[in-house]
């Protein structure tokens, strides 16, 4: 899987992108998992793919400016979540996360 993430129709700095197999969906299998850079992932270059079927897409967004407790930088929206049925083959998806929640505190 490969696509684009963007939170404010910006692309994120760095994310991190896990696809989880829908077990109320009959989903079977491993995870999946992709590390996102300037709004891009792609699990072939930095990642685990997916076999297939329905997932759970769950996506943490940073500033990508590393603190010591924060190696991605600060988060930029609490954890966005959306499901997806993929195909077999390879596959591209794009990820447009909405604006966080008023009152949301990133700190």
């Amino acid at each position: 899987v490969s696509g684009t993430v963007t939170y404010n129709g910006k692309p994120v700095p760095k994310a991190v992108i896990s696809f989880d197999p829908d077990v109320g969906k009959g989903a079977q299998g491993p995870p999946g998992y992709a590390d996102g850079v300037d709004g891009a992932f792609d699990t072939r270059k930095n990642g685990k793919g997916v076999r297939g079927g329905p997932y759970r897409v769950r996506v943490s967004g940073f500033d990508g400016k590393p603190a010591y407790e924060n190696p991605y930088g600060k988060p930029l929206f609490p954890e966005y979540v959306m499901t997806k049925d993929f195909p077999k083959e390879a596959s591209t998806l794009t990820i447009e996360v909405p604006k966080a929640p008023a009152g949301w505190d990133r700190n």
